[in-house]
């Protein structure tokens, strides 16, 4: 179950688990019970290697190197 982003007018910022299903519902803030909208705050984590600009100052890290996959017990593969 994804982890939505709230914003309560009274209390602040809270997130909640909700099913993708009800996305667009609001929720009830935690702190006053008041019902807050859904609002995005922080950026998606996007999997994935991400794209190189070509240069010379490129870091890259050491598993990368002639690898095709990440190296055994890595958490995202």
């Amino acid at each position: 179950m994804p982890t939505y982003e709230y914003l309560c007018g009274e209390c602040g910022p809270f997130a909640a688990f909700k099913p993708i299903a009800e996305y667009k519902e609001p929720e009830p803030c935690p702190g006053c019970s008041v019902s807050a909208p859904r609002v995005i705050m922080t950026a998606p984590a996007v999997r994935g290697a991400a794209k190189s600009s070509g240069g010379d100052g490129d870091a890259k890290p050491a598993w990368l190197n002639g690898m095709k996959r990440h190296p055994g017990g890595c958490a995202c593969c």
